[in-house]
């Protein structure tokens, strides 16, 4: 009876919280295949923080539009790369009062709210160029001209999952009930099971509807909450603190371990 969701599936797809990862993944196979491009003043874990974050502002201010997305993208990355001797990379952000280039704006507004970042060396640059030529093709990025984060797909999978552990071996009815489940909960909600008890002869109990009730309530108090501006600034700052001790540690232990890479 759950089968029927309102899910559909499209083989191009391409949701930006993706395309940030796969930068991010991108740069860091780089860096360990250069040598040379990690460290402090190079291509760090927080400069490529940064890089990511920019990147995917730059798809979701221009959903709809290849052209300016592909712009911004360029934008986003010399803006990052911008150092106080290389000023004239500023050249690809946005000019005007509204500009959210504090260099471009300060032009406008003569103010000082602009302070250059310490950028990466030239050598990293002409490295790294290659990586967003190859995410800003035109292909690519006409997959995420919709500008969404997460598509329906992907948050049923994981609710499947949560059910049904990949690392625990399970037969062919425990996931199918497992999905039936994730289906009934992803459509309607916790109040989905009150509607299978019932289905099956069973009178569900006060408490029984009264916590399918509390869990619907909270999920929805809860993403209310991650959708507040102030909730998203403090996820992202508290992600780049976790990057530069990341770093930091790096600097003096070096790289401890890395998927694959101290196999013999």
């Amino acid at each position: 009876m759950f089968t029927n969701t309102v899910i559909s599936k499209k083989s191009s797809d391409c949701n930006v919280w993706a395309m940030q990862k796969r930068l991010g993944t991108a740069l860091r196979k780089l860096k360990r295949e250069v040598k040379g491009l990690g460290g402090r003043g190079k291509l760090t874990e927080n400069m490529i923080n940064k890089l990511q974050n920019y990147y995917g502002i730059a798809i979701r201010s221009n959903v709809g539009d290849l052209k300016g997305m592909k712009k911004a993208i360029d934008a986003s990355f010399f803006h990052c790369i911008a150092t106080k001797e290389t000023p004239h990379f500023h050249v690809h952000c946005p000019d005007g009062i509204d500009s959210w280039c504090k260099y471009q704006k300060d032009k406008i507004t003569k103010e000082k709210s602009y302070q250059p970042s310490a950028g990466v060396p030239n050598h990293i640059i002409k490295e790294v160029k290659p990586v967003y030529v190859r995410l800003s093709e035109k292909a690519l990025l006409e997959q995420c001209l919709h500008g969404k984060t997460q598509n329906q797909n992907e948050a049923l999978n994981k609710m499947i999952w949560e059910r049904a552990p990949k690392e625990t071996f399970i037969g062919s009815h425990e996931i199918e009930t497992a999905a039936f489940d994730a289906i009934a909960n992803f459509n309607i909600g916790a109040t989905a099971r009150i509607n299978v008890l019932k289905s099956l002869g069973i009178d569900p109990g006060q408490f029984t509807m009264e916590g399918c009730n509390k869990i619907d309530a909270q999920r929805i108090k809860s993403a209310e909450y991650k959708e507040k501006d102030d909730s998203k600034k403090r996820r992202k700052v508290i992600r780049g603190k976790k990057k530069k001790r990341i770093d930091a540690l790096k600097e003096v232990e070096g790289t401890q371990y890395s998927a694959g890479e101290f196999a013999t």
